[in-house]
């Protein structure tokens, strides 16, 4: 004898005194019944924090940032000037490298040049990229702290600190920030992959690496040590198997691989390979210093190897610089 149902509008059966179509009906068909958005509920209370800490707080990290003037008035002949030469060359068919030396990775004046391609040559669309550069880097900074703190106190102290150092006199006027998102965007895909278990994020970790690589050389180097490191901790946690590591980091490797082989290819066949790599790694890890025109601070080698311990080399001027 089949089983009787009551229908959708009448009360249900089983004496909550609901209709049976916000009840039982539900569990029968399989479906979960409505929440209501109330104040105090658990949905609410989601919703809220969800827009605080990805609506309203990158909001107030972007208010902070920004400077409506910053098409105006005071000009780091030093900043622009090192940009400049180098992209405009670029404009008229120089390859960085072959014929022209320049202490940063190729990308830090491709980029630029892109933008002043698509929104005027002038030195403002330069300063407009830097500057928002800046500002999306803050707001990376922010949200690997989502990422990796789960107290919100620290997550909230993380950007105020960062904003508190990039505003410090000497680096405020340095256009170099936008390297820390990039950097910090392939932190936030360990930490994905950490949490998850995915060795298809590492494919995005491996590319942004590349790009660290090709926009700053010691962005690319920090970020290939990070990834280095998370392995030697996930293996010490037995968090993964040698060989579970081994054919995980082979989308990581793969994504590095997407990024620099196309570009390496490319200065191959304009003769700037071997001057790239020679800068890359040997003038800025060796002459550092002298290449940033700080003659009178010795290059990080010369002072690490000189130092008594770790902690007089972080105190002395070629790192703080």
């Amino acid at each position: 004898m089949a089983k009787e149902f009551p229908g959708k509008n009448s009360l249900c059966l089983c004496g909550s005194g609901k209709k049976y179509k916000h009840c039982c009906w539900l569990k029968r068909e399989g479906q979960q019944p409505a929440v209501a958005m109330r104040l105090g509920s658990p949905r609410f209370t989601a919703a809220y924090w969800m827009i605080l800490d990805y609506l309203v707080v990158p909001a107030g990290i972007v208010w902070l940032s920004f400077e409506p003037n910053y098409a105006h008035g005071f000009i780091d002949y030093f900043e622009a000037g090192q940009y400049l030469a180098p992209i405009n060359g670029i404009f008229h068919g120089e390859i960085p490298y072959r014929d022209s030396y320049t202490a940063f990775g190729p990308l830090f004046l491709y980029v630029p040049a892109a933008c002043m391609a698509l929104f005027g040559k002038t030195l403002a669309t330069l300063i407009a990229y830097f500057h928002f550069a800046w500002i999306f880097s803050m707001v990376v900074v922010y949200l690997v702290g989502c990422l990796a703190c789960r107290t919100r106190l620290f997550r909230y102290a993380i950007p105020l600190v960062t904003l508190v150092e990039v505003f410090h006199p000497f680096w405020s006027s340095r256009w170099g920030a936008a390297r820390v998102g990039v950097g910090l965007a392939m932190l936030a895909g360990l930490i994905q992959y950490v949490r998850t278990g995915n060795a298809r994020i590492l494919l995005w970790a491996g590319i942004v690496s590349g790009l660290g690589l090709l926009y700053s050389t010691e962005l690319g180097v920090l970020s290939v040590v990070s990834a280095g490191a998370l392995v030697l901790w996930m293996l010490l946690h037995r968090q993964r198997t040698i060989r579970g590591m081994l054919r995980d980091g082979w989308w990581y490797v793969g994504g590095v691989l997407l990024i620099l082989l196309p570009f390496g290819m490319y200065f191959a066949s304009k003769g700037a390979l071997i001057p790239y790599l020679r800068t890359a790694l040997w003038d800025m890890p060796v002459h550092h210093m002298s290449v940033w025109a700080q003659p009178n601070t010795r290059s990080f080698l010369v002072e690490f190897r000189e130092a008594s311990n770790l902690f007089v080399f972080l105190q002395g001027d070629t790192f703080k610089i």
